[in-house]
């Protein structure tokens, strides 16, 4: 049987820029149909590449306070910048597991589709040689058949043959019993006739008293 091909990270990268190039949004559906492996590693390398991404953007230096603000309110500013940094992390951070949980669920959802896929295609190749082997006995039936037919053509002809063989030797064996009927009765005449002669012979040859 034949086997799905398989989704890698280069190949989610081309598909991606490809999808992008040609205005299209990325999304793991398109990005299947490019790559053309299972749903189940296509959203397992695309939550990879994303947590790369989370992680990379997480530990991205930010620009110094001294380079944004200066004077009096630098402290308070401080304070203030420290606070959000901490709420934006935290905020970035829970987003990063609310999509990281949404994936899982993704790819669990991916998995049963590609099993149903992959069942549905086998139970497809099973049918299909079915179909065949059934499609190879049909033509063995009809050539058997079809032989069982000339043979029994060729049977009729023999017997068509005996027939005539056998009307053709009852014919002869008529015509020789009628022939040996017609010398059965020759013979009894001639044999009466003998006889008469022989009863003539005898009394002529018989002494007088």
């Amino acid at each position: 049987m034949g086997q799905r091909a398989k989704a890698t990270p280069e190949t989610v990268k081309k598909a991606i820029e490809q999808l992008e190039k040609s205005g299209r949004d990325p999304t793991p559906t398109a990005v299947q149909a490019i790559t053309k492996g299972s749903k189940t590693t296509v959203y397992k390398v695309l939550r990879e590449m994303q947590d790369e991404d989370v992680k990379k953007q997480l530990k991205k230096p930010l620009p110094l306070l001294e380079d944004i603000i200066s004077g009096r309110a630098a402290k308070a500013v401080e304070e203030i910048y420290e606070l959000c940094k901490k709420r934006a992390d935290e905020t970035a951070y829970s987003e990063y597991e609310v999509m990281k949980k949404r994936y899982e669920g993704l790819e669990k959802i991916a998995a049963k589709i590609d099993e149903i896929e992959e069942n549905h295609r086998q139970a497809a190749e099973l049918a299909d040689e079915k179909r065949k082997s059934a499609e190879s006995e049909a033509e063995h039936l009809r050539e058997s058949l079809s032989e069982a037919k000339e043979a029994n053509k060729a049977l009729k002809e023999d017997n068509s043959g005996l027939k005539e063989q056998l009307g053709e030797a009852l014919k002869t064996v008529r015509e020789q019993s009628e022939k040996l009927n017609a010398m059965d009765e020759r013979l009894a005449r001639l044999s009466s006739q003998l006889e008469e002669i022989t009863g003539r012979l005898t009394g002529i040859t018989s002494p007088k008293k």
